[in-house]
């Protein structure tokens, strides 16, 4: 995106039929434990097991998970004011992730280790990914999941992925014109007022936002999200499109 720039982003990212200005950050992080490869009949007295080490080390680096932000006066009113609504994007599994935007969260999403059942593993390697709300950077995190040093000095900590995904929460604040724009035209369009929402995953709007470009994410709800059988409806789909016409010609003509 070197040298590209715009007025405004509108993304169109599942939102729930809420005005999404904001999304937690997102940190891969990878913990590697080095151990020493022998025989498996002689596991206890020689060789180092890393996928011993690696049992050791992930619950401290799982015990990250529910850190609180440090929010200021305007961060909590904004972050109180976009979980509101938690049910109308998410349903039946907003009653258990009430706070998702208020602490951190960590998924251990893969564990890699070993060659075979009868030799001594050398290497382990888990994937992890931390989402951050507001106030904590990717170098906080990380330097409280290097704290795993301190079960074994074999264990590495680095970024995971490529580090163009490493970001902090970012947000466009609620009176930027696309998001009065994208408001006003949902609220012509179904007869409600809109919801402002933030969201717990990630979206491209991050990449804009840091680069000072005000960014917002409309789209349907979406139902079994991650599973088997995960969709939007034609209704919700038809919606999203006429808001996206809606704001759009309203942007590129000066109203508002």
């Amino acid at each position: 995106m070197e040298g590209l720039r715009g007025d405004a982003v509108l993304n169109g990212e599942p939102s729930g039929l809420t005005v999404r200005i904001g999304e937690k950050g997102r940190v891969p992080l990878v913990i590697r434990a080095r151990g020493r490869a022998a025989h498996g009949s002689f596991a206890g007295y020689v060789g180092e097991n890393a996928i011993m080490k690696m049992v050791r080390a992930l619950p401290r680096v799982e015990a990250l998970q529910g850190t609180p932000a440090p929010l200021d006066a305007e961060s909590l009113r904004l972050t109180e004011e976009v979980m509101r609504w938690y049910k109308e994007q998410y349903g039946h599994e907003s009653s258990t992730m009430a706070d998702v935007l208020k602490h951190v969260t960590v998924n251990v999403g893969v564990i890699r280790g070993g060659a075979k059942d009868n030799i001594v593993p050398a290497l382990c390697e888990a994937e992890v990914y931390v989402r951050l709300p507001l106030g904590i950077s990717p170098e906080e995190i990380r330097s409280r999941a290097e704290e795993v040093h301190s079960v074994d000095q074999g264990i590495e900590v680095e970024w995971g992925r490529h580090t163009s995904t490493l970001t902090g929460s970012t947000y466009t604040p609620p009176d930027a014109r696309i998001v009065r724009l994208l408001q006003s035209c949902h609220a012509e369009t179904t007869g409600r007022e809109p919801y402002l929402s933030f969201t717990s995953g990630g979206t491209d709007c991050r990449f804009w936002r840091l680069l000072g470009v005000p960014a917002v994410s409309y789209g349907p709800r979406v139902y079994g999200m991650g599973g088997v059988d995960e969709h939007v409806t034609l209704e919700d789909l038809e919606t999203t499109a006429r808001v996206h016409m809606g704001t759009i010609i309203d942007f590129l003509t000066g109203r508002g």
